[in-house]
């Protein structure tokens, strides 16, 4: 199970992963994700096209390879609205950073003109002298589809950690320290798995309607059934500390487990 670092105790506010827009739960799918899903259908029937392109060709049918080269880019420019939603607003006032990976939206909808324009060049020059540039309008196809289909797996969820102490008279602690976890997501997920590397977890008790299960002495597993929110009050042994980290893993309805949350320190 792959685990990332969501915070440390305290009541910190968590975001999705970077790249990803805020999340909050919400009734009815966002702007972002109807631009997804739109630009998902455009990016795999261009491919789809493009491919049956190059068998054309390869048997001689030219003109039935060039129609759907064609359609191929209607496709792509089928999809500029959302290819827009998706790409952020350029902002000069940022210096880029080197040592993190680049962004995959920056240039979202320049990678889509860029495929659309190679695409029209393989159209004017033959595919067979066009071929280098039929080789890369696959390529950015296929990175624009990646991002997009990657973006769909992980819906943003953000989450809040939570500990606090037990009730103190006359200087004597009566109980434990309580440890609440609480999350919620953009699209209904299976499973959070809710790690306190430090110490041992006694007890969890699921939110309503949650089911809480100790996986191992500091895993807790919390089966929400196709919920967006859900949660766990923990007592561990030693009692949670200030400053301690917990992990976190959420499960979506279909797949393995698969890293949501930041450190947003």
């Amino acid at each position: 199970m792959r685990r990332a670092l969501i915070g440390v105790l305290g009541a910190l506010l968590l975001l999705a992963v970077a790249g990803s827009a805020p999340a909050g739960l919400r009734g009815s799918p966002d702007a972002r994700t109807l631009a997804l899903n739109t630009a998902k259908v455009d990016l795999t029937t261009a491919l789809t096209l493009e491919k049956r392109a190059v068998q054309d060709w390869r048997v001689d049918h030219t003109a039935a390879a060039k129609k759907d080269l064609r359609e191929a880019i209607d496709a792509l420019d089928a999809m500029e609205a959302a290819a827009k939603e998706l790409t952020p607003p350029l902002d000069l006032s940022k210096d880029a950073d080197a040592t993190k990976p680049p962004d995959p939206w920056a240039i979202f909808n320049t990678r889509r003109l860029l495929a659309a324009y190679e695409d029209k060049d393989v159209l004017s020059k033959g595919f067979g002298s066009g071929a280098a540039s039929l080789g890369l309008a696959n390529r950015l196809k296929e990175d624009l589809l990646s991002a997009v289909t990657h973006e769909l797996a992980h819906p943003d969820c953000s989450g809040v950690i939570n500990l606090q102490g037990p009730p103190v008279v006359n200087g004597v602690a009566l109980g434990h320290s309580q440890l609440t976890v609480e999350f919620s997501c953009k699209e209904p997920v299976k499973s959070i798995y809710v790690d306190v590397p430090t110490d041992a977890i006694v007890q969890a008790v699921g939110d309503t309607g949650d089911t809480a299960t100790v996986r191992s002495g500091s895993i807790v597993e919390i089966d929400v059934n196709g919920a967006k929110s859900g949660g766990v009050t923990l007592e561990t042994s030693p009692d949670a500390s200030q400053g301690a980290p917990v992990d976190a893993d959420v499960v979506p309805i279909a797949g393995d487990s698969v890293e949501y949350f930041q450190d947003v320190m």
